[in-house]
């Protein structure tokens, strides 16, 4: 009877395993954010230099 109540080092492994899985899938994530941000901080950025590019290659400069 004890033993159907503790788990099995099998059963025990597996869920440090999962634990771990569940860790290094939310490390992914947060990077995945982070790198999203940083993607759109530099689009948006971009889009204030376009004129600047433009008037550059048309000989003007500001």
């Amino acid at each position: 009877m004890q033993r159907q109540l503790r788990p099995t080092q099998g059963q025990f492994r597996n869920q440090v395993q999962d634990a771990l899985h569940k860790k290094r899938v939310d490390e992914i994530k947060l990077i995945g954010d982070f790198a999203t941000i940083a993607n759109f901080i530099m689009y948006v950025s971009y889009i204030g230099l376009n004129c600047q590019v433009k008037c550059n290659t048309n000989g003007l400069f500001l």
